[in-house]
């Protein structure tokens, strides 16, 4: 094995199931590995978590963006989350994970977030394009709002989340001390979700939030008013 090798690059190679079973024997000390575009669909997330899972996993970052993987390969993934959680110190588990188009849906999102407990190490997660839905933005809602939560970043860019699912965020964000950035850009909000965030925001004595994305939804003027007056007393560094 070539140990000395620390980042990894493979994007748009079509390994494929096969493909994926055969490297995950070479990977051992990568700790950046980049498989966008692979074909690996429900079957090849099984053998990602299965690396995760294993002893020689060094992974520190990962992306899965556009393979397919649907509600079973996020219901491996999450079995390979969770065995990290329970068996590696955060130093030698993952913190950082794209799975951007990959059809997950709200069941693919509960598995995921069911392994986002105190004890996981992820900080930033993209769900981009993954059909969650109000539901599903329920579901990540719950995590955040848990004590000990450990998400830093989360970008649920283009997933119909509309006002409900604005408002179930809105609503953990009272309670989590450690989200820094929030995209929700294109998600069909209008001002009733612009209102449960700003209120959301008002509420919090001490927000960690630095970063929010609302671009491309339909929010008035008088509600992107007062949330960019929320946003200048919680002390945010980026607001678009």
């Amino acid at each position: 094995h070539c140990t000395s090798l620390r980042e990894l690059e493979l994007g748009f190679n079509s390994l494929g199931t096969d493909g994926m079973q055969l490297l995950a024997s070479a990977l051992t000390g990568v700790e950046t590995l980049g498989l966008a575009f692979n074909l690996l669909g429900p079957e090849g997330a099984r053998n990602v978590a299965d690396f995760l899972s294993s002893s020689g996993c060094r992974l520190r970052s990962l992306d899965l963006s556009d393979n397919n993987l649907g509600t079973e390969g996020a219901e491996h993934l999450a079995s390979g989350l969770r065995v990290q959680a329970e068996t590696r110190s955060p130093q030698d588990a993952l913190v950082q994970l794209c799975l951007t188009n990959n059809e997950l849906g709200a069941a693919g999102v509960k598995a995921l977030a069911a392994s986002l407990g105190p004890s996981s190490a992820l900080e930033d997660l993209v769900l981009q394009d993954n059909c969650l839905g109000p539901e599903g933005a329920r579901h990540l809602a719950a995590i955040l709002a848990k004590e000990g939560a450990q998400l830093r970043s989360l970008n649920l860019w283009h997933n119909n989340i509309g006002d409900d699912g604005a408002a179930a965020l809105a609503a953990s964000l009272r309670e989590n001390i450690k989200l820094e950035a929030l995209n929700l850009g294109f998600n069909g909000l209008g001002d009733e979700g612009g209102e449960e965030l700003a209120a959301a925001l008002e509420g919090a004595e001490c927000t960690s939030l630095q970063q929010l994305n609302l671009e491309f939804n339909e929010v008035s003027d008088a509600v992107a008013n007062r949330l960019a007056a929320a946003l200048s007393t919680c002390g945010l560094r980026d607001t678009s």
